[in-house]
């Protein structure tokens, strides 16, 4: 399997062991390659690729305009970092599939999928945390932005692709194997019939809880015959989240049974995520588990609106004593 090696970024190009000494150099490339000057110490002379060797200004100049070696025309430099000119072609690999007119012959293994994954985010902390500690500056610091925005739009892209890939062509993906969760299964405690008034802060509270106390991912020194992910790792998590808040959104005010909002929660997932009730149908693990997780959401809300009580405040009652009535009575005769 060949080594992959990286390209410098422009910004390590002034750094060894691009720069040589002239001692260093044979006589048949004792002249800069694109003046034709020979070369001396103070032209601070850069070997490329083992034999091109160029003043350093008139090499830097020619970068102005391209980054590939004016002797061979192979790249000396890259506009991104190391992890980005390995994940980048990875990464294209992917979207240039398009679910909806996938070649028969494909398939897709979603654990790879999630390592590439996992790698961009890796690349971002580290990313951000050179920018936080201000170890940069220059063109290198520039660089790290440009990098930056690429990761993100990789990652919103990726994201984006894993789902319709399970809206369009399920059954081209071997899905990572998810962990349900121990109340996957819940049920609304309290009356299903009693009337409860819809309240949108408490509704978006009790999603977030759920979500963050749904199974994570298992210790990966944990030797098991496939890496189980957590639920939050499956590609419908976002649409399935985000049509809740709308759902909740939409009726924020009313008045209605615990059971009817259950039904109109659980509809609105149905028809943005119907792929999900035909994988369920088709016993698919992983489908289960995320219906199941569903529920425990939808539960979870109900249950917040049960136990938010709102506290009408009556009008106090006005006491008026009697001989301020007789009073005004008599002024007014």
């Amino acid at each position: 399997m060949p080594t992959f090696t990286p390209l410098p970024r422009r910004s390590e190009l002034a750094r060894q062991p691009y720069t040589v000494d002239i001692s260093d150099l044979s006589p048949e490339h004792s002249d800069c390659s694109i003046c034709r000057s020979p070369l001396t110490e103070e032209c601070e002379p850069m070997l490329f690729h083992g034999t091109h060797v160029f003043c350093k200004a008139c090499i830097f100049t020619w970068f102005q305009q391209s980054r590939n070696c004016p002797n061979c025309r192979q790249p000396i430099w890259s506009r991104a970092g190391p992890d980005i000119q390995r994940l980048g072609p990875i990464v294209l690999q992917y979207l240039r599939l398009d679910p909806r007119r996938l070649p028969k012959n494909v398939l897709v293994f979603d654990e790879d999928f999630i390592e590439t994954v996992t790698d961009l985010n890796s690349s971002r902390q580290n990313i951000k945390l050179a920018l936080l500690e201000a170890v940069v500056s220059g063109e290198f610091l520039k660089e790290l932005k440009t990098e930056l925005h690429w990761i993100n739009d990789s990652l919103r892209a990726m994201k984006i692709w894993r789902a319709r890939m399970y809206k369009h062509a399920p059954n081209a993906v071997i899905w990572t194997p998810i962990e349900a969760g121990k109340d996957n299964r819940s049920h609304a405690r309290g009356s299903q019939h009693r009337d409860i008034k819809i309240c949108t802060a408490s509704a978006l509270q009790a999603m977030d809880r759920a979500i963050r106390n749904a199974p994570r991912t298992r210790d990966s020194n944990e030797v098991v015959t496939e890496q189980v992910r957590s639920v939050l790792s499956h590609p419908l998590r976002c649409l399935v989240i985000e049509t809740l808040e709308d759902a909740v959104r939409d009726v924020d005010g009313t008045r209605q049974s615990a059971w009817k909002f259950y039904q109109y929660l659980q509809r609105r997932v149905n028809v943005s995520a119907p792929e999900l009730l035909e994988r369920v149908a088709q016993g698919k693990d992983e489908a289960l588990v995320m219906q199941g997780f569903v529920s425990t959401l939808i539960v979870r809300v109900i249950e917040a609106q049960q136990k938010c009580k709102i506290k009408y405040r009556k009008q106090p009652r006005v006491m008026v004593h009697a001989s301020e009535v007789q009073e005004q009575v008599e002024f007014k005769k």
